[in-house]
Order: structure tokens, then C-alpha cells, then sequence
């Protein structure tokens, strides 16, 4: 399998469970660093625990507790994250 997304960085919402856990899994197998981002820390722990990494590869899985609705939690993800290039919104309010 190519690593087509080894340089890339994705922030999935709605990670913790169902559809975002999913996609997380499948870019996480596909080379991409993943930032999760979810409500519930323990599920996003677990989540992110369970992420694979391809030896040798500077894959780096981080996760951010917080609502999608929160202003200022998008004012996080803009000062961890400068460089992120792609949002995957999987779970909506």
C-alpha cells in the first residue's frame, strides 16, 4: 500500500467514534499525522491510542478536547495547528 500522505497533516471532527474514528484510521494507515478533535477526552485518548504508525515515518497523532460550536476552540486549532491543510468535519450540531 503507497503512503500518499505522508507529509500531510488532517484534523477530523467528531473523531471519537463511527465515521471519524473510520476515516481516522484510514489515513492514519495512509501516512498522514492526525489531529482528533472530539468532546469526550477518554474516547479521544483511546482513539488516538489505536492510531497506527508507519515505522519510519514521521507520523505524529495529537487530539483536541472541545465542541465544534466553541469559537475559541477553533482559535486553538489555529495556533497548534498553522499548517493544516486539511478539515475533515464527520460529525455536525
Amino acid at each position: 500500500m503507497a503512503h500518499t500522505l505522508v507529509t500531510k497533516k488532517i484534523l477530523i471532527t467528531g473523531a471519537s467514534r463511527g465515521i471519524g474514528r473510520g476515516i481516522a484510521h484510514r489515513f492514519a494507515t495512509l501516512g498522514a499525522s492526525i489531529t482528533l478533535l472530539a468532546r469526550t477526552a477518554s474516547r479521544l485518548d483511546e482513539v488516538r491510542n489505536s492510531l497506527p504508525k508507519i515505522p519510519g515515518m514521521a507520523q505524529t497523532h495529537t487530539s483536541i478536547v472541545g465542541d465544534v460550536g466553541d469559537a475559541s476552540l477553533w482559535e486553538e486549532v489555529k495556533r497548534t495547528e498553522v499548517s493544516l491543510p486539511l478539515l475533515i468535519p464527520s460529525r455536525f450540531h
